[in-house]
């Protein structure tokens, strides 16, 4: 039966595969997966049919169904589709060298294993695994166009290709193809991996995070040069900046995968938030100490003497209607 995968002399079918990435459109770091559309060119041999050198044909969906075609498998794919726009984006068709050629175009979501330590300054590394569902190394051996024969490469096609590929949040520095082999109960299967480096952009966390964040440590400062008894100003200006970074430090956490470890960003909006903390700290130590010291305040002083002989005393009647004698305003001189 020709649906049946071929193994001619003990050798397994030889399918070469190629990728042409058109668009990455979505990196989502708080489902880590990506999403991508590309092309699916797979070529193999079946010497059952008697297909003619360097002719091109389609082959009819009718001969089709008795047509033994590779079973690949996106092995981290988390779902996706093939597009159905106008017509189905799938071709099966005679190529150069006797090879047959299936063309498919997918729409898919891939995950990918994000490590954030360093966000917003990270580099990511994706890929997406294509291997065979049933057909172990001794029936079908998978392998990427490249390693087809001398004799076979007159036409340069790639292993990975990339279009006019754009993320909005990252840019793609690097794309290669690797291979290795998985051992199973039922037998060893070789696994293609596309392999993408995401280098993120910074800009735009450069004008939406860290310099708003530092601006208000800045304006937090501004109360350093208030007058001392200027209490609801002070304390105003440091509450709604202390708000302000909780407030930013909240919404940039929405936006990434609940992990258990400090990113670079939060690194930086806490130690914003610990300078206006302890700006709001230094007031309340400064206002102490001002309340203590009547070197810095209005006096109003009554001298009086009194009659049991006990010596002159003078009361110092502070505006926080504090009463202290004159021993110890002279140790709080002295301090």
């Amino acid at each position: 039966m020709l649906s049946v995968c071929f193994v001619s002399e003990g050798k397994p079918t030889d399918v070469f595969i190629n990728l042409d990435v058109m668009d990455i459109d979505e990196i989502a770091e708080e489902r880590m997966e990506y999403s991508m559309q590309f092309y699916v060119n797979e070529y193999w041999k079946d010497t059952r049919l008697n297909i003619s050198n360097g002719k091109h044909f389609q082959i009819p969906k009718e001969i089709l169904k008795s047509i033994w075609t590779p079973d690949i498998i996106f092995e981290n794919s988390k779902g996706g589709w093939v597009y159905q726009l106008a017509v189905p984006n799938i071709i099966v068709k005679t190529h150069l060298y006797g090879y047959l050629h299936r063309f498919t175009r997918y729409n898919m979501k891939i995950a990918c294993s994000m490590f954030l330590q360093n966000f917003p300054m990270d580099t990511q590394r994706c890929f997406l695994s294509i291997a065979s569902l049933a057909n172990d190394d001794t029936k079908m051996l998978l392998k990427w166009v490249d390693e087809r024969s001398e004799e076979e490469t007159l036409e340069k096609i790639h292993d990975l290709y990339l279009g006019n590929v754009h993320p909005l949040k990252y840019h793609v520095t690097n794309a290669t193809t690797s291979k290795y082999k998985q051992e199973w109960p039922i037998g060893t299967f070789t696994t293609l991996q596309a392999n993408f480096t995401f280098v993120r952009h910074l800009s735009s966390h450069i004008f939406n995070s860290y310099i708003p964040s530092g601006l208000v440590v800045m304006l937090s400062f501004l109360s350093f040069w208030l007058n001392v008894r200027s209490v609801p100003a002070r304390v105003a200006l440091g509450l709604t900046s202390l708000l302000t970074l909780s407030t930013q430090a909240s919404q940039v956490r929405s936006h990434l995968p609940p992990i258990n470890y400090l990113t670079a960003i939060d690194v930086w909006l806490f130690s914003c938030i610990l300078q206006v903390f302890l700006s709001l700290v230094e007031f309340a130590t400064v206002y102490s100490l001002y309340s203590r010291k009547v070197g810095r305040l209005h006096l109003s002083i009554a001298i009086f003497g009194d009659t049991l002989g006990k010596g002159i005393r003078i009361n110092v009647n502070f505006k926080s209607d504090l009463k202290v004698t004159f021993f110890e305003l002279l140790n709080l001189i002295l301090e």
